[in-house]
C-alpha cells in the first residue's frame, strides 16, 4: 500500500491540469467532483507522509541508493507539484517534512553532507525559481509584488498590503485582554479574516492572553506527537509521528510570521482554526493515525490471575522483532519456545489454539532489552540497555 500513497498524490496533482480543477481569486487549487470540492495540497500532505512512513520503515534509509532514492523522489514530487499548481507554500511546507524525515532516518555522520546538500539544492532551487519567474512574467509576477508590499506595505495598503495592514491594527487594537469574544470590528475590514488572518482577528477578540492560551495548547498537541513519535512501537509510527508534527509546527510558524509582517504574504492556513473543510478534515484524519499507533500496543493480550501480563507470540514477532530485528522472533514447537539464536525456557500458555507468552519474561530473556512502565503514557516500554 505503501507507493499506492504516492501514486495517489501524483494522480491528484495531475488532476489540477483537467477539467475536475477548478480556479478561484485567479488560483488553480482545488479538485471538483459533483458538489464536492476540496483543496489538492492537503491530501497530497498526508499521502506523501503515509509513503515516507512506508518507505522508511520497509526499505530503510542505511544504504546510500535508498538514501538518493528518496531524495529524488521528494524533488520530484515537489517540482511536479510546483509546475502543475504554481503554489510555492505548499512546495516548501512539503520540501521541510521530506527533509526532517529523511535528515531524522539517516545515521548520525550523514547528517552533515545532508545538510549541506539540502541547502545546496535549497538555493539552486530558488536561483532557478527566481530567473524562470522573471524570465515568463518580469518583475511584476504576484510574488515580487508581495515582497514589494511586505518591505513597503504603506504604499501597497490599498491593495497586495491591505491585509498586512490590516492585522497589524487588529493585533493593537486587541492589547492584552482583547475586546471580547465576537467584538472584532476589523474583520469587517480585512478580506477573507477567517481564512490565513484568522490569527489577527483571534489578537483583536481574545488579546494577547488568548493568543497564549492558543499557543500553549499548540504547544501541548506537539508535545504530545513527539512523546508518541519517541515511544512508537515501530518505525513507521515514528516517521509517521515526525512527519504530522512537522507539518503542524510548520504551518503554524508561517502562519504566525505572515500574520506578524515578519515573512511576506502567502497562503498557509492556521492548523485547525482556519476556515476550509478539506485542511481540518486531513490534519484530524493524520492525528487518528498518529493516535493510532500510539493505542496499539497488542492486539491480543491479557492479564492472567497472578497479575502476570500475557501477549500473544503473534503480536511479539510483530512488534519487538520489527523493531530490534529478526534474533528477536520467537517460535512455538511441541509445547516449548523456541529462538533461533539462544536458547530459551520461557513459559508459555496455549489457549484456544493461541499461545500467549509472559512479556517481562520474553523480555528478560534477551539480556540487553528491558520493561518498565511509562506512568504518563500508561504503558508497558520495552527499550534497549
Amino acid at each position: 500500500w505503501g507507493w499506492f500513497w504516492l501514486l495517489a498524490a501524483v494522480a491528484i496533482i495531475a488532476a489540477l491540469k483537467t477539467p475536475l480543477a477548478h480556479s478561484e481569486l485567479g488560483a488553480t487549487r482545488w479538485i471538483k467532483l459533483g458538489p464536492v470540492s476540496f483543496q489538492a495540497a492537503e491530501p497530497i500532505k498526508a499521502a506523501i507522509i503515509i509513503f515516507f512512513a512506508y518507505y522508511v520503515s520497509y526499505w530503510g534509509l542505511n544504504r546510500w541508493y535508498n538514501q538518493l532514492l528518496a531524495c529524488l523522489l521528494a524533488i520530484a514530487l515537489l517540482g511536479f507539484l510546483f509546475f502543475f499548481s504554481n503554489n510555492l507554500s505548499t512546495v516548501i511546507v512539503l520540501f521541510c517534512i521530506c527533509a526532517v524525515i529523511i535528515l531524522s532516518s539517516v545515521k548520525k555522520p550523514d547528517l552533515y553532507w545532508y545538510f549541506l546538500l539540502g541547502l545546496a539544492l535549497i538555493i539552486i532551487a530558488a536561483i532557478f525559481v527566481t530567473v524562470y519567474l522573471l524570465m515568463h512574467q518580469g518583475a511584476e509576477n504576484f510574488r515580487f509584488v508581495r515582497i514589494r508590499a511586505w518591505l513597503h506595505p504603506e504604499e501597497y495598503a490599498a491593495d497586495e498590503g491591505l491585509q498586512a495592514m490590516q492585522a497589524r491594527y487588529a493585533i493593537g487594537a486587541g492589547g492584552f485582554w482583547g475586546k471580547g469574544l465576537g467584538q472584532s470590528l476589523i474583520k469587517f475590514k480585512l478580506s477573507y479574516s477567517y481564512n490565513d488572518f484568522i490569527l489577527a482577528i483571534i489578537c483583536e477578540e481574545l488579546g494577547v492572553f488568548g493568543v497564549i492560551v492558543m499557543m500553549t495548547l499548540f504547544g501541548y498537541l506537539l508535545y504530545r506527537i513527539y512523546k508518541i513519535a519517541q515511544n512508537a512501537w515501530d518505525i513507521e509510527g515514528k516517521v509517521l509521528a515526525i512527519g504530522v508534527f512537522t507539518q503542524i509546527a510548520l504551518q503554524l510558524l508561517i502562519n504566525v510570521m505572515v500574520v506578524t509582517s515578519v515573512i511576506p504574504t502567502t497562503g498557509v492556513t492556521l492548523p485547525f482554526f482556519s476556515a476550509g473543510g478539506t485542511s481540518v478534515v486531513f490534519l484530524l484524519a493524520e492525528l487518528g493515525m498518529v493516535l493510532n499507533k500510539d493505542m496499539y500496543v497488542f492486539q491480543n493480550a491479557f492479564i492472567d490471575a497472578n497479575g502476570t501480563l500475557l501477549v500473544s507470540l503473534e503480536d511479539w514477532n510483530t512488534i519487538f522483532a520489527t523493531q530490534y530485528g529478526n534474533s528477536k522472533n520467537l517460535a512455538y514447537q511441541n509445547g516449548t519456545i523456541k529462538n533461533n539464536y539462544l536458547s530459551t525456557n520461557i513459559s508459555c500458555q496455549n489457549i484456544n489454539g493461541k499461545v500467549y507468552v509472559p512479556l517481562r519474561e520474553a523480555v528478560n530473556h534477551f539480556g540487553h532489552l528491558s520493561m518498565g512502565w511509562d506512568k504518563q503514557m500508561r504503558k508497558a516500554v520495552v527499550a534497549e540497555t
